[in-house]
């Protein structure tokens, strides 16, 4: 009956490039205007705001920050207290990568 129904596949598109999100917003026209020209002038809606670039030494310091509290929680799971415990966390780390 219709078993081949599902064997066509959709084929994938050619002619687009980029994203999805690099397209621009159509404007708002008629009622949709008028109601957030309202929503502006009475202010229960604000514009949005533009977010500056960080740059490129701030995003290199919080990467630090994320992977020092990633290993302050590792210390703190297996409270880890002195060098002399490292070697009972290695062969943890050993034995879970073999299996």
């Amino acid at each position: 009956m219709r078993s081949n129904y599902m064997a066509h596949s959709i084929p994938p598109l050619s002619g687009f490039r980029g994203n999805i999100h690099s397209q621009k917003r159509r404007k708002a026209k008629g009622f949709r205007a008028l109601y957030l020209y309202y929503m502006y002038f009475l202010g229960i809606r604000r514009p949005a705001k533009k977010q500056k670039a960080v740059p490129f030494s701030v995003r290199q310091e919080v990467t630090k920050l994320h992977r020092y509290q990633r290993q302050f929680r590792l210390l703190q799971t297996y409270r880890i207290d002195t060098g002399a415990s490292f070697p009972c966390l290695w062969m943890l780390y050993r034995l879970k990568s073999t299996h």
